[in-house]
């Protein structure tokens, strides 16, 4: 969180990757979509938002490069942020903030799931 508000993108980020190598955090788990099928997801549900948008461009910044991509291209990108369930005021605080930041950031547009808003498809 301080390295967001320091505007240090590039250290916050390799210090999240480090974190994944180390298996210290584990965005990735199995779900499913509308049809059954099992999925792939990133599930942010426990991160802040610094660490969300952190966990999103490095998933982002890996499709781009090609060369360690950790997410299939062949299939939609899905990324749980929850509902705001547990959140004061029972809004949804992820949402708003990985939609715009992959719009700002990467002109990408995303939409929120219509089964599950929870979820955002990218």
């Amino acid at each position: 969180i301080a390295l967001d508000k320091a505007e240090q993108r590039e250290l916050a980020e390799n210090i999240y990757e480090e974190a994944l190598e180390e298996k210290m955090i584990h965005p990735w788990k199995r779900s499913f979509d509308n049809d059954g099928k099992q999925i792939r997801a990133m599930d942010l549900h426990q991160f802040s938002k610094p660490m969300a948008k952190i966990a999103v461009r490095s998933v982002i910044d890996s499709l781009l490069t090609i060369i360690h991509p950790s997410h299939d291209m062949t299939e939609n990108l899905i990324i749980i942020v929850g509902k705001g369930k547990g959140s004061e005021g029972g809004k949804a605080l992820l949402t708003p903030v990985v939609v715009n930041m992959l719009l700002e950031e990467y002109d990408i547009e995303s939409y929120i799931d219509e089964t599950n808003t929870g979820r955002i498809i990218v």
